[in-house]
């Protein structure tokens, strides 16, 4: 019975410093990828806030259009620029364009592009873009 192997020794400094090398490295990979994930979902989560808030004075300008004619909507002076809540603003550009090519500006053409550009954080926006004509169908 005395024959048997024991092994008393324990850890030895080295893998005691590479196991805490390897957990530590293990913990800054998945933190780094939790971040990610994080910042992405903020992201996501302001383009569709925004895009809601775009498509909310969409809704607007259209039922504008409806009820209180063309002429109101090309006036600029009914859409001012908005500050929707701290960072958030929302703008509304209505241009004259051609009726061939949609982007040439031409006055009197009946027919308008509408832009209504939200822009949050530093440098983020979401444009959404609709034309409207003069014309009733």
């Amino acid at each position: 019975m005395k024959n048997r192997i024991s092994n008393n020794r324990g850890f030895s400094l080295i893998e005691c410093a590479l196991t805490i090398l390897i957990v530590s490295t293990a913990l800054i990979v998945s933190m780094s990828v939790l971040q990610d994930g994080v910042m992405a979902n903020t992201y996501s989560e302001g383009t569709t806030v925004a895009t809601q808030i775009a498509n909310e004075k969409l809704e607007e300008i259209l039922a504008d259009k409806a009820y209180r004619g063309y002429s109101y909507v090309i006036d600029s002076a009914n859409y001012p620029e908005e500050i929707i809540q701290g960072e958030i603003t929302r703008s509304v550009v209505v241009t004259e364009v051609s009726d061939t090519d949609f982007n040439t500006a031409e006055e009197g053409s009946g027919l308008s592009k509408v832009d209504v550009v939200v822009k949050w954080a530093k440098d983020e926006e979401v444009v959404l873009t609709t034309l409207v004509s003069d014309y009733d169908f």
